[in-house]
């Protein structure tokens, strides 16, 4: 992991070698709680601690612990100091705020999954080296949390321990009493995510007066504690899961049974879900808990395992009906179901057991006639009655066999013929079958790709074979037979391969074709814009998006109700760090779903972001953050980066529509190889970005690959900017210094980033009914002009004004969001608007900066006058006479050519040859070859040129002939105060800024017509 320590340094990942003070400190500078331990061979204790201590690596150091524990910075740092040898540990419970999860053993491993059914919220985690796990959670506000064991009746060293008040744990970088050294589990630590809250059956467990059923508490005030014109409350917590109120008029833990009058079939919801209504026939418990949702709703424990077991058995619409059938269903009902969805699909977690339901061992044999125990836990789930019912796979394919030439017989399929006789001959062709589930069509908004789901039977054993995707013109071929091994096998001839063909094509006349979506962003659909994401599609349901494995990350929510919160969170980003900083990052986000209006404009944008600083300036942690808008990053999981290869970044940051694109990376390399790739790299990132054209390439058959354009932003990171004139009007380069972010607001930031995806999910709504008004295109590409006009004066390079005024869309289209969502008012949009105006210029004005001094002609002169100007070259006076008075001097460099009093006569080989030589010492070159770079010179009204007319026609001669005693010498003629120059041009931009800040602004009104 990276921590920061107390000088705000970030410390490498190294599991065995971590610093146990750095840990400490880390999390201290978070708010919690930590005590002085002692080391795991009592170097540095006390001769009165050795004797007594019976807990080496995990006993305190301090008396009355409970009261000392401390998060002063200087206080740890002193303990440490006097003891460095010594452990540390965390302060549990509701003085910290922090509850955790000790997990030893298989005993361990089973009881939490039987309590938790797979509700685990990803949070910070780390093995133990006696072989355990640990999990860091929230703890509840306002709600005492007591110690809850459940130990091994035959292994007292397995054990699930809940660990809360009055107890610590020992922490990451400490050394454990067999040597081994804690360590953050990979993608567990606190840079890789936020501390998640603890999920409600720990807090019941653990608090039995805890009470939480604010996922059905219709009478819960949703954004009381969110004022439109307040602050995002640092204890994110609380603002996600409030404490509910009372539910009227039934008890909060509805009866497991049947209570009231109504019966099994009366239940109008049954008919919607045929799985529930198929385990309600075989299991009471189901029954009673079907009929309390319909009367008065069910417990919270009742609802979630019975989505749950629903979810896992590949139902979740009926897990939303039956939330739905009760009227304390509510948006965090949705908000939990998708969850569960996700979690059941990713099958993080198996179908529900009775005993989660409350079933004794007596309940589960009545039901199953036999009871499945381990480790004297109860293993039968009522997801079994669902297998009891359902046909065989082997007689559901015989089924579909009948009518047809095919036959199984003795583990074989196979073909019948009948002899004049009447006879039948069956002749075999394979011990397996295939079908096709369904025809998949795979479109990344270039192409469309199909796919057959393959499923198969082994014939022999009667076990479902793994589930292929072949494509459509590998079909034919059958050689995706072999993707199952050596257990699927085809009889000899290539008739049987044929046949097979035949009979897997018979098999599938059922199957379904569906679309799935293989990008990012807008598309349109027959309802009007909609925005892809991983996890689906805002605003349209059943819409599946398959994405590279980098891009699964990106998964929005479907909108709340109410976004002032959520967006309040995003706008206080602007506090987490400088303004130069923020404001473009948090422009650039919400300019990112713009693109396809814009392209529709004509106006798509054409930069991409450049964050840089040197190293431990926290850039990953910023831009994990800013990213969290698009769904659950962090520092440790950027969706690319300058390792990758060319080809799958550009297919990457095509597949990456209307969002944006972090690559983490860049950096200087010892090696050249790994520079001169890293530049290539770079250099065609930004003319992907700038120029928005993919790679040309051909096919064998010398057709044209598959044009991939870049469809969205990207935000670069690394240690420097790019080289290059050109690059650098492509780029807007944010750079981010030592201590320009806020820690203590950066930590809140974090413990609220699970907001950011919500402010998303509701913008990228809005704007999608947006761009179907007729006027909103028109609005974007105004306001675009007339902002960059504005910024033009003070410029460079005309691009960097394009790059201001995008940015500022960006910006304006967020504020023009909020106040519709009712977070912000009109007024405090406009200055908003006026200081982010105010802002991008100045970045732009900087970047500009950063364009002149690339520019490579202007480059060139500068390393010639320094190389004069040391010795390492030099000219002589072009006039004879003065000459002659140096003929007694000998210069020690190389003779480079001739000067006057207004131009040096340079000889164009020796001169580039010698400025080559100069970089090639450093490990650069001139990024332009002579004659190119003499035409640049001559473009920036540095190079006197010879200009001619010969038969009408205009000729010019850069490099030109200069006669010195005679002779005819071919010479480069530059302006003498080109090599050494005022700055008068930069004071003219700046007045030329300054009066674009000043000069009256566009309407406010983005959208007005």
């Amino acid at each position: 992991m990276k921590i920061e320590n107390h000088h705000g340094d970030q410390i490498p990942n190294q599991n065995f070698t971590l610093s146990v003070k750095d840990e400490a400190m880390g999390l201290a500078q978070s708010g919690f709680l930590i005590l002085p331990v002692c080391s795991h061979d009592h170097s540095d204790a006390s001769e009165q601690h050795r004797r007594t201590c019976n807990r080496p690596g995990k006993a305190p150091l301090i008396s009355d612990w409970k009261n000392r524990a401390t998060n002063n910075l200087e206080q740890i740092e002193t303990w440490f100091n006097k003891r460095p040898n010594s452990n540390a540990g965390l302060v549990l419970g509701t003085a910290s705020r922090i509850v955790a999860i000790d997990v030893d053993g298989d005993f361990g491993r089973a009881k939490l999954e039987e309590l938790s059914c797979g509700d685990l919220p990803p949070t910070w985690r780390y093995p133990t080296p006696g072989g355990g796990e640990r999990y860091l959670y929230q703890a509840p506000p306002n709600c005492p949390c007591k110690k809850k064991n459940f130990s091994s009746s035959t292994d007292h060293h397995e054990a699930l321990e809940l660990l809360g008040d009055g107890q610590y744990t020992v922490i990451p970088g400490s050394v454990h009493p067999n040597g081994g050294r804690y360590a953050w589990a990979e993608g567990g630590s606190p840079d890789d995510l936020p501390l998640a809250p603890a999920p409600d059956w720990m807090a019941r467990l653990m608090n039995p007066a805890y009470i939480t059923d604010h996922f059905f508490d219709d009478d819960v005030e949703e954004d009381a504690s969110i004022s439109s014109q307040g602050t995002v409350y640092e204890d994110v917590s609380e603002e996600l899961h409030p404490r509910p109120a009372l539910v009227k008029n039934h008890s909060l833990r509805g009866p497991s049974t049947a209570s009231s009058q109504t019966t099994i079939a009366e239940v109008p919801f049954l008919d919607r879900t045929p799985t529930l209504q198929s385990l309600t026939k075989g299991c009471r418990k189901l029954q009673g808990i079907v009929d309390a949702q319909s009367d008065y709703g069910c417990s919270e424990d009742e609802w979630f395992t019975t989505a749950s077991l629903l979810s896992r058995a590949g139902a979740p619409d009926e897990a939303q009906v039956f939330s739905e059938a009760s009227n304390k269903h509510s948006a965090r009902s949705e908000a939990r179901l998708a969850k569960i969805a996700t979690d059941a699909e990713a099958k993080s977690f198996g179908p529900p057991r009775c005993a989660a339901f409350g079933c004794s061992e007596a309940q589960v044999k009545a039901c199953f006639g036999s009871v499945r125990l381990k480790d004297g836990l109860v293993f039968n789930s009522p997801a079994e009655l669902l297998r009891r019912a359902e046909p065989k796979p082997l007689e559901v394919i015989e089924s579909k066999l009948a009518g047809t030439p095919y036959r199984i017989k003795g583990g074989k399929v196979g073909d019948v013929t009948f002899d004049k006789n009447g006879e039948e001959s069956f002749r075999p062709i394979a011990n397996f079958v295939a079908f096709a589930s369904s025809v998949v069509l795979l479109d990344d908004g270039a192409e469309k790709q199909h796919f057959f789901k393959i499923e198969g039977l082994s014939l022999d054993t009667g076990k479902p074979l793994r589930t292929l995707e072949v494509r459509q013109d590998a079909f034919e071929a059958m050689n995706w037979i072999f993707d199952w091994g050596m257990r699927a096998n085809l009889e000899p001839g290539l008739a049987a391969k044929q046949k097979m063909r035949h009979l897997t094509q018979l098999l599938s006349k059922e199957a379904e074709t569906k679309s799935v979506y293989a990008h990012l962003g807008f598309r349109q659909f027959p309802e009007g814009w909609r925005y892809l994401h991983g996890g689906g599609c805002v605003g349209k349901e059943n819409v599946e998006v398959r994405l590279d494995k980098r891009l699964e990350k990106y998964v929005l929510p479907e909108p709340d109700r109410s976004l002032r919160g959520p967006i309040q969170a995003s706008l206080n980003l602007l506090n987490v760090a400088k303004p130069e900083v923020t404001m473009p990052l948090l422009a650039a986000v919400f300019l990112s779903p713009l693109c396809e209006a814009l392209r529709q404009g004509g106006i798509e944008p054409a930069f991409l972001l450049w964050l840089y600083g040197v190293t431990g300036t926290r850039k990953s942690t910023l831009s994990a953050l800013f990213l969290s808008h698009f769904g659950p990053f962090t520092p440790k999981s950027p969706p690319a980066s300058f390792k990758d290869t060319a080809n799958s970044l550009e297919k990457r940051a095509f597949d990456c529509k209307d969002s944006l694109l972090w690559i983490d990376d860049f950096h200087p390399s010892a090696s050249s190889a790994e520079a001169r790739k890293m530049e290539q790299i770079a250099q065609f990132l930004i003319r992907s970005y700038g120029d928005r054209v993919g790679r040309g390439r051909m096919k064998a058959d010398s057709s044209l690959r598959t044009d991939y354009a870049a469809k969205g932003i990207a935000l670069v990171t690394g240690e420097q900017q790019i080289d290059g004139h050109s690059s650098n009007a492509r780029v807007q380069g944010v750079e981010l210094r030592p201590r320009d972010i806020d820690l203590a607001k950066l930590t809140i930031a974090q413990r609220q980033s699970s907001l950011l995806a919500h402010t998303m999910a509701g913008y990228v709504a809005w704007v999608g009914e947006r761009m179907s008004e007729p006027g909103f295109v028109d609005g974007l590409r105004r306001t675009f002009h007339e902002r960059r006009d504005l910024a033009l004066p003070g410029q460079s390079h005309g691009r960097l004004a394009e790059n201001a005024a995008w940015l500022f869309l960006g910006w304006d289209t967020l504020l023009e969001f909020a106040v519709a969502e009712g977070a912000l008012m009109d007024t405090e949009r406009q200055d908003h608007l006026k200081e982010g105006w105010s802002t991008l210029l100045s970045l732009s004005e900087q970047q500009s900066e950063q364009v002149l001094d690339s520019r490579p002609g202007e480059n060139f002169l500068s390393i010639v006058g320094a190389l004069l100007h040391n010795g390492s070259l030099y000219t002589l006076p072009a006039n004879a006479a003065e000459r002659k008075q140096h003929e007694d001097l000998t210069p020690r460099g190389t003779h480079v050519g001739w000067h006057d009093k207004k131009r040096f006569f340079f000889l164009p080989d020796v001169l580039y040859n010698e400025v080559s030589a100069f970089l090639s010492k450093q490990q650069e070159q001139i990024p332009l070859k002579k004659t190119d770079l003499w035409r640049q010179l001559q473009i920036d009204g540095l190079l006197e040129p010879e200009v001619s007319n010969e038969n009408g026609r205009e000729k010019i001669k850069r490099v030109r002939r200069k006669v010195l005693d005679g002779s005819r010498i071919q010479t480069i003629w530059i302006k003498r105060d080109a090599i050494v120059e005022g700055d008068t041009e930069t004071e003219e931009r700046e007045r030329s800024r300054e009066a674009a800040v000043k000069r009256p602004q566009p309407r406010g009104d983005l959208f007005e017509t």
